[in-house]
């Protein structure tokens, strides 16, 4: 049971007779004060009557807010906010989001890397000694939510970049010219020495 009681609470909604107020603890500690209204909902399915718990505001320094007045008052972790002058601009959201992935590397000059596929979905992504180039589609689900699939393009070696189909064909594992590769190289150039 509460210790605070609406006397006590200034704007605290007196006409509504649903109105209670309830204390959220962690570990015996009150952490936030909330006002809600409860409902006894018949769920038809089993028949059986459940309770509802619908917040309509909360409670700080016995004042009452209403849900939408306190996130504009306060932080989430209960912090007061900060008024913003009119000089200060609030940030416009992107148009494009900014895409984060794990090992990506911001000081990659692409402007040295040779036959690098332009594009606006195009990253680079490190991974351990590799640097793989990634084109990302976006879509939205059947549940409304923005996802991205990643195709691999190819990889970056000495600054040159190789799709995956020449990266297979000239390189083994740790990044070496595969030995056939350089063979037919080596047979090529004696080939040209001899017809000159």
């Amino acid at each position: 049971m509460s210790s605070l009681t609406p006397a006590v609470i200034k704007n605290f909604p007196v006409d509504n007779p649903k109105a209670r107020i309830f204390e959220s603890k962690k570990n015996g500690l009150v952490t936030a004060v909330y006002v809600v209204e409860r409902y006894n909902l018949l769920d038809r399915r089993s028949g059986k009557y459940r309770r509802v718990t619908v917040t309509i505001g909360r409670i700080v320094d016995n004042t009452y807010y209403t849900m939408e007045d306190y996130h504009s008052l306060f932080k989430r972790d209960g912090s007061a906010r900060t008024a913003l002058s009119e000089e200060v601009k609030r940030p416009v959201a992107r148009l494009r989001p900014t895409v984060r992935t794990r090992g990506k590397s911001k000081s990659i000059n692409r402007s040295c890397i040779k036959n690098l596929p332009e594009g606006n979905n195009i990253t680079l992504a490190r991974s351990k000694d590799r640097l793989y180039v990634i084109k990302r589609e976006y879509y939205v689900d059947e549940n409304g939510k923005r996802k991205d699939n990643k195709h691999y393009l190819g990889q970056v070696v000495n600054n040159r970049f190789y799709t995956t189909h020449e990266y297979k064909e000239k390189f083994s594992k740790g990044v070496r010219m595969k030995r056939k590769a350089l063979a037919g190289k080596n047979r090529q150039q004696a080939v040209t020495e001899e017809m000159l």
